[in-house]
């Protein structure tokens, strides 16, 4: 329901106001390879300069309303988010020994595209072989590798 409301919220912003697809994005990074191949600790590793700016996880998973500035470092959501962890370790004792999960950590792409609901993270929590199929590189876009 999370994803759902995040993306109806999305659409509607952006229909409301179209100028913020026309913003120009200067000298972005884009962070690609295989799972366990390093893209998660290189955005933690990016985030430590301050020139660069790279999503945290409780406004991947909360983007509305927008941060602000004032409260970015206690905004309740990161309150939200470290809750609903607590109840991700109940359910998979010893996950964040390998994968690091916290509020204020960066988020990887596959929390972003979630709200697309065209994540490799459904794969890892559903079996839902259609699904897999329709995500498969160029079947989501109607190209083929």
């Amino acid at each position: 329901m999370r994803l759902l409301e995040n993306r109806l919220r999305i659409v509607h912003t952006l229909r409301r106001h179209p100028e913020i697809e026309r913003q120009d994005i200067r000298q972005p990074i884009f962070i690609v390879g295989l799972p366990r191949t390093g893209t998660t600790i290189l955005p933690e590793l990016l985030a430590q300069d301050p020139a660069n700016r790279v999503p945290m996880t409780w406004e991947v998973m909360h983007p509305w309303p927008p941060p602000e500035r004032a409260t970015y470092r206690t905004d309740p959501r990161i309150a939200q988010v470290e809750k609903h962890f607590a109840g991700v370790d109940r359910l998979v004792p010893g996950f964040k020994a390998m994968h690091p999960m916290g509020a204020e950590l960066p988020q990887e792409c596959v929390a972003l595209t979630a709200h697309d609901f065209a994540s490799m993270l459904f794969s890892t929590t559903h079996d839902v072989p259609s699904y897999d199929a329709w995500l498969k590189p160029g079947h989501a876009t109607g190209q083929e590798p």
